[in-house]
């Protein structure tokens, strides 16, 4: 008879369900911890040890403050006691020192440990590395906004041998009449003005003004569709967008289609001239390229702006050209997406367009039939209403102002003094410094500064203006024929006029009367 064995010690079940508890932990792998209510560390899993990079002994008593970069340790400690003394579940994004040396973007989950009768004996937390996702996201907004300026680029390219005819033209004319005028008025000096020649003369200048009004025009739509896009949105005037854009895109209409203008009454939408211009301009063109060359009288491109309830306006490029294919249709808005032959588009243009519209709270959408032609529509919320401006001063008699004008270019300071003169008494100044000293000398009613002057911008000049003589400084008009972007933000958020140039006398008075007639 065989002598029965004793059985085995029975185990601790507490010590067995701990075994298992950490067996379960440590074949997750999300990290995991937990630690007591002074923050020190209980236990963890093999993929908390493993990629802060420390072995278990270092870490078990240890508390963020004695393992972690001073600047991340203080984060931790923050959060912690934020969670063990408000209670509840605790969620944010944080960054972790790694055990390899990198530093990760992480997002903790922390909730509060208890015991059986209720009260916080420490926490648990769970760390989600989402390094990789963040760093897409950063490089796909990069893209964005590189593809947006690729695309703009783009798109100005195309125009541009056009728009160098479109100013080659005038400019011909208003240099060989400007000769002809000199020449004249050497020759025909002291005769007097029923002599022979004087008329013809002046023909010549009347020609030469309507040749450089032009080049204004279509320096001025340029520039508004070339305004940096990182302003923040406000309000803008749909009609003017349009107008500018249409402007643009004609060189490419010419030959193609007559243009059907149909934009109605309208609020101001909210965005950028810049970035609605580029819309715009982009879907104008667009219809130009569907419409064959040869026979613009039997085509039309209809341009058209609408209220759209209470709250929205839309915008619609509507084209009689070839149409686009069902297949296709669904497909327009892709990035590189295009149905046109090597070297006339990027397939971005509609693309960026969709991002734009989306960005400033819209919509775009796409009908068409093939043959028979396609439409654009572009819905944007409405800008909220602003108050209305001052109007112009009442028709009377003129008074005669004291004007500075402050250039560092003699040849345009000569040029606005001339214009100014018949009815204002005008000095000139020829920098920042020089200015300063005149209006230390006499009194003035206005001041038009140059926003480039040399050593200084006129903003610098107009700050110190406003301090000095509060009044005088709200009488500051700024020229300027360009600005870098971050000139152009101090411009902007200093809330002068500004009047771009190139202008003529008609322009600069409507932009000083306003002012002087405070």
């Amino acid at each position: 008879m065989s002598t029965p064995q004793s059985a085995p010690p029975p185990s601790d079940p507490c010590t067995e369900d701990a075994r298992r508890l950490q067996a379960v932990l440590d074949a997750l792998p999300v990290p995991i911890f937990f630690k007591d209510a002074a923050g020190r560390y209980l236990g963890f899993n093999v993929a908390f040890e493993r990629d802060i990079g420390m072995p278990r002994a270092r870490l078990l008593g240890r508390t963020v403050l004695d393992i972690a970069p001073p600047d991340l340790a203080e984060v931790y400690r923050k959060a912690d006691d934020a969670l063990l003394q408000g209670g509840g579940v605790q969620v944010y994004e944080a960054q972790v020192a790694w055990g390899d040396g990198s530093r990760r973007d992480v997002v903790f989950h922390k909730a509060i440990l208890a015991d059986a009768d209720g009260r916080t004996v420490g926490l648990v937390g769970a760390m989600l590395d989402v390094s990789d996702q963040r760093a897409a996201e950063r490089s796909q907004k990069e893209a964005v906004e590189t593809v947006r300026a690729a695309q703009r680029l783009a798109a100005l390219g195309t125009l541009a041998a056009g728009v160098a005819h479109e100013l080659n033209n005038p400019l011909t004319y208003v240099l060989s009449n400007v000769e002809m005028v000199a020449d004249a008025v050497r020759r025909l000096r002291g005769t007097p003005p029923e002599a022979e020649g004087w008329d013809e003369a002046l023909h010549a200048l009347d020609d030469a003004l309507e040749g450089a009004e032009r080049m204004r025009i279509i320096l001025r739509d340029l520039r508004t569709l070339a305004r940096p896009d990182d302003r923040v949105s406000g309000s803008v005037d749909v009609r003017a967008v349009l107008e500018h854009a249409a402007a643009v895109a004609s060189i490419e209409l010419r030959g193609r289609a007559r243009l059907v203008w149909d934009v109605g009454d309208v609020p101001a939408v909210r965005g950028t001239d810049g970035r609605l211009g580029q819309v715009f301009m982009n879907l104008l063109v667009n219809a130009a390229h569907a419409i064959p060359e040869g026979n613009p009288d039997a085509q039309m491109i209809r341009l058209s702006a609408a209220r759209h309830g209470e709250g929205s306006v839309v915008i619609a490029v509507q084209d009689t050209g070839v149409g686009i294919p069902a297949e296709n249709l669904l497909r327009v808005f892709d990035p590189f997406f295009t149905t046109k032959p090597a070297g006339l588009g990027t397939g971005l243009g509609l693309w960026v367009c969709q991002n734009i519209v989306t960005t400033l709270g819209g919509r775009i959408e796409v009908e068409s039939e093939v043959g028979r032609g396609t439409t654009f529509r572009v819905h944007l919320p409405a800008a909220e209403a602003e108050p209305a401006r001052a109007g112009l001063a009442a028709p009377g008699v003129a008074p005669r102002w004291r004007v500075l004008v402050v250039d560092d270019e003699p040849l345009v300071a000569a040029a606005v003094r001339r214009q100014l003169a018949p009815d204002h008494e005008v000095d000139a100044a020829s920098g920042a410094a020089d200015a300063l000293g005149r209006l230390a000398a006499r009194k003035f009613d206005a001041v038009i500064c140059d926003v480039g002057l040399e050593g200084a911008i006129g903003v610098d000049l107009l700050e110190q203006i406003r301090r000095r003589d509060p009044e005088l400084g709200s009488r500051v008009l700024l020229v300027t024929g360009g600005m870098a972007s971050a000139v152009a933000e101090r411009v902007e958020r200093c809330g002068a006029r500004c009047l771009h140039k190139p202008f003529g006398r008609r322009q600069l008075r409507e932009a000083l009367q306003p002012m002087l007639a405070r």
